[in-house]
């Protein structure tokens, strides 16, 4: 199956690109998506197209160098479109595409291929959206101001009732001459229209002619959309647990770290750590043109030759860390259950009395190179006494268990065990238990 993503300059430079933060928190982070996307697709397919334009193309294959097998040139028509349009750039890829394809967005990773009824299907969308709140002021404004909307937006919306749409994050089906129509329609709403765009916030603009618009012409041709995410006739419009990759590998193989997501710092952070961690070469390489180029980091241990000894061990220590928390929950069941854990003395437990008792965990923060102040909830708390002195975490666990009135705490239950693994996992992460934690030991 082929796989394409899509990469528009927008009438930038080449030496402006590394700044770009693309709405993440900070650009490496940009960038980062990009690589690890790219990477994780071409560990399960083995072609990976990458449409772009001519600066695009000069830029992926002399700077990130990523794993495209092609990168086409074919976007330097559309410089003459406001660059805000980003949405125009990914319709005019999908309609360049003559054989059955998959698109990914830059911010979707995967950790398996997906599943053969999305691989065989005629569409395919993310998932379907109901009344996402995004949508509902802009095609009003359309429907009143515009001139020109395609028949088939008109009609789903000329029936008065929930507005669905569909997810791009995954697009693309074996019905590519769908694919020329929706050009088609989108092109000539944007043409038709100038005068009238700046009426609508255009970044919701941008969701209405690419997803709804998407959604509507497949419903007027009777094609069915096959979704990568079964909303089960239900939807969350704040997307929970679409960015968890504290979750990744073991629970998790779909992520899509769109809008909030990416201004979040434990997203960023766990996108960077696992870049880091499974794809080294590509993320030494992002922090290097990113410091030559004066991309201000979010992360302040970089460049790592100017950090001291203590906190260049806090730096290897963190690599440690992400790691060993990976290699303990890939295991069974009964071994995690087995695993000893005891708390690092590296970081601190800060405890008030007033206004009520309270605790703080005070750890090493290579992000900040600081020392961070993290307020723990009554679980963790229990959790980190727990660990004082070396035990099992089914020893732990029981021993907490009865803080929690279980009904019976001699067998625990699933609905107490799962978010206390989760909590450990967390707790892992900022280091309570890192390379004194005896992982690999009795």
């Amino acid at each position: 199956m082929k796989i394409v993503q899509t990469f528009w300059s927008g009438n930038q430079t080449a030496e402006n690109y590394l700044h770009n933060k693309a709405g993440w928190l900070s650009a490496e982070y940009h960038w980062m998506s990009w690589a690890l996307s790219s990477l994780q697709i071409r560990a399960f397919y083995d072609e990976l197209e990458l449409i772009t334009d001519g600066v695009g193309k000069q830029f992926f294959e002399e700077v990130l160098d990523l794993p495209f097998t092609t990168i086409k040139a074919e976007l330097d028509v559309l410089n003459q479109y406001d660059n805000r349009l980003w949405a125009l750039a990914k319709i005019y890829a999908y309609s360049l595409q003559k054989e059955p394809f998959i698109h990914l967005d830059s911010d979707v990773f995967i950790w398996k291929r997906f599943d053969k009824n999305i691989e065989n299907a005629d569409l395919i969308a993310q998932n379907i959206e109901i009344d996402f709140p995004f949508y509902h002021e802009p095609l009003g404004i359309m429907q009143e101001k515009f001139k020109n909307v395609p028949a088939c937006m008109s009609e789903e919306l000329d029936k008065g009732k929930s507005i669905f749409s569909s997810n791009t994050g995954v697009i693309g089906g074996h019905c590519i001459e769908i694919f020329q129509e929706y050009k088609r329609l989108a092109f000539s709403l944007i043409d038709d229209n100038l005068e009238n765009i700046h009426l609508v916030e255009i970044k919701h603009f941008n969701i209405c002619f690419e997803q709804f618009l998407y959604y509507c012409l497949a419903k007027q041709k009777a094609i069915p959309l096959s979704v990568v995410v079964d909303n089960a006739g239900e939807f969350d419009p704040t997307y929970p647990n679409y960015a968890d990759f504290h979750l990744v590998p073991e629970k998790v193989w779909y992520i899509h770290a769109m809008a909030e997501y990416k201004r979040k710092p434990e997203v960023c952070h766990h996108l960077a750590r696992r870049l880091r961690q499974d794809h080294g070469v590509y993320y030494y390489r992002i922090i290097e043109n990113c410091l030559a180029t004066g991309v201000g980091l979010d992360w302040q241990c970089y460049p790592l030759s100017k950090l001291d000894e203590l906190w260049l061990g806090f730096y290897e220590r963190d690599k440690a860390i992400y790691k060993n928390a990976e290699v303990l929950f890939l295991k069974s069941n009964a071994a995690i259950m087995a695993t000893s854990l005891i708390f690092d003395t590296i970081c601190q437990i800060e405890e008030s009395e007033t206004p009520v008792y309270s605790q703080t965990l005070i750890y090493p923060d290579i992000t900040k190179l600081a020392y961070t102040r993290f307020d723990l909830d009554s679980l963790n708390m229990v959790l980190l006494d727990a660990f004082l002195e070396p035990k099992s975490i089914e020893t732990a666990l029981n021993e907490i268990v009865l803080y929690f009135k279980e009904e019976n705490p001699k067998a625990i239950s699933d609905t107490f065990k799962t978010p206390c693994l989760s909590r450990i996992k967390d707790l892992m992460y900022l280091g309570c238990f890192g390379l004194k934690c005896g992982l690999f030991g009795p």
